[in-house]
């Protein structure tokens, strides 16, 4: 059989790359198939060459893209767990459009092509046999052809969070968990060609679970996820529907949960779960995040302009547990017996400049206690950021929820807890990043009694507590967190500083 000369070759690769993927097709009699995909790959290669430096970046663009970056996408996860892959101008736009899908996700459309830009200048291409995610459609260049093969780990994306703390005071036996305790978040989002999606998500907890096991490697969310409207959609309407275990959307947006984000050792004092001063004494915080539950959450984002998005989630869930009040440990268990469900929203309205949010959620406690118990919880925030050199933060949440406090008889009492977070962050270097942070909280609580098993004679006290200190970005894209928190107690408990250093590295 004769072969072909390259000329020959080339004119029938040239037909082929014309006429579309070579999936189906058949080349000609006596054409090899593997010379002729050899050269497919380096016609497509050399155009993705040109198609680059026929369109060069705009310096202003990356400089948009850049602050837009750090405002947007690094609300979920460093910056350095991004830009430490390489992709071209085609995979990265496709990537940017993807973390845009994500529940919680701040960015608008019209950031798409900025942070596009901006990601390809410090993270620019690979030849696409050295590109570890040419295969996902994410690689080299927008006319190339298909992956010859899909397999299910291309569709898959791994993710990972250590972030080992450590808290010391002179007056130890105080602190809840103190010394050192290893922080690990993992997990696997699932994205298909259909609308279909699911993530499983676990972390090992440092508080203790109902069951006297102790701690535990808990599952913080399991999600089967359908998108309704918009999953292709740069701009539009999206909606989309889930089932299972999930990060109820509460206070900030459910991305801000996850550690990666943290900018602090320590949550505030409304949300602060497993490291606390005193929490025999003045009680759990007013709802310890993350809040993990089971049931159905729809959710809506908007464009209202391209600038603004509005944000809209309502869920059905089991809902907090708890048998003479709300018992936080055991409402953290997979496995539920309370037959009230319940429900609540969260609606946010903004740009990543400057968003406004509200939340609501409410229900009862078990159908079995002496009467039925109930609890609601409400909250606002603002979040305000100047480029990449401010960021402001403000939280006012309040809980009432009814208990029985077990005496000689039980006593009824109707408790309520409701405090306010203030927090900001300033940016002293860009290259390799340090900034300063200051966070002041106050937690006010009121109720007949204190908490059972206090000392405290009196039911209504305030606790207060100043944090600062300063975040260093190492390299990687890791984080190092210093703070300094002096917690002020109410009267009969004495004040306690406590030093805390954090590391958090994301992959």
């Amino acid at each position: 059989m004769q072969v072909p000369s390259r000329i020959a070759l080339l004119v029938v690769a040239c037909l082929l790359v014309l006429a579309g993927p070579l999936e189906g097709q058949e080349p000609p009699a006596g054409v090899d198939r593997q010379e002729i995909e050899r050269i497919i790959d380096e016609i497509l290669r050399k155009r993705a060459e040109e198609a680059r430096q026929e369109v060069p970046l705009d310096p202003v663009l990356v400089e948009e893209g850049y602050e837009a970056f750090q405002i947007s996408c690094t609300l979920c996860h460093t910056a350095g767990r991004a830009i430490d892959r390489r992709k071209d101008r085609a995979g990265w736009r496709l990537t940017v459009r993807r973390m845009q899908r994500k529940p919680g996700a701040e960015i608008p459309d019209g950031e798409i092509e900025p942070i596009t830009a901006y990601l390809v200048s410090v993270a620019g291409p690979v030849p696409r046999e050295q590109d570890p995610e040419s295969s996902t459609g994410e690689g080299i260049g927008e006319g190339r052809r298909d992956a010859p093969v899909e397999s299910i780990l291309s569709q898959l994306d791994f993710r990972a969070t250590f972030a080992p703390v450590f808290r010391g005071s002179a007056r130890n036996r105080r602190l809840e968990n103190d010394g050192f305790t290893a922080e690990v978040w993992a997990g696997v989002e699932f994205h298909s060609e259909s609308r279909l999606s699911a993530r499983i998500l676990a972390c090992s907890t440092c508080h203790k679970s109902s069951e006297p096991e102790g701690d535990r490697l808990e599952i913080v969310e399991a999600v089967v996820r359908l998108d309704l409207v918009g999953k292709d959609a740069s701009d539009g309407p999206r909606i989309g529907v889930e089932g299972g275990r999930f990060l109820v959307p509460f206070g900030t947006d459910r991305g801000r949960v996850h550690l990666g984000s943290q900018r602090t050792a320590t949550r505030s004092l409304l949300y602060n779960m497993g490291q606390t001063v005193n929490r025999d004494e003045v009680g759990p915080a007013l709802l310890p995040l993350p809040y993990a539950d089971e049931g159905f959450l729809i959710d809506a984002t908007v464009p209202v302009s391209s600038a603004i998005t509005a944000h809209l989630s309502a869920y059905l869930v089991n809902g907090l547990q708890g048998e003479g009040g709300i018992d936080f440990f055991r409402s953290r268990d997979t496995t539920d017996n309370n037959n009230d469900p319940a429900y609540g929203a969260r609606l946010s309205v903004g740009s990543p400049q400057l968003q406004v949010g509200g939340s609501f959620t409410g229900g009862r406690l078990d159908r079995d206690a002496e009467r039925r118990l109930g609890y609601s919880i409400h909250g606002v925030d603002v979040t305000a950021r100047y480029k990449d050199l401010l960021r402001f933060q403000a939280d006012y949440a309040r809980r009432t929820s009814d208990r029985l406090v077990f005496l000689p008889t039980s006593v009824s009492d109707e408790e309520e807890v409701l405090g306010y977070s203030l927090e900001a962050e300033a940016t002293i270097l860009r290259d390799p990043g340090l900034w300063a942070l200051f966070r002041f909280d106050n937690l006010r609580r009121d109720g007949a009694l204190p908490p059972p098993g206090s000392s405290l004679s009196d039911g209504g006290y305030t606790v207060q507590r100043i944090t600062w200190g300063f975040n260093f970005g190492l390299p990687g894209g890791s984080l190092l967190v210093l703070n300094h928190e002096h917690w002020s107690m109410p009267s009969g408990l004495d004040a306690v500083d406590v030093i805390a250093v954090r590391w958090i590295a994301s992959f």
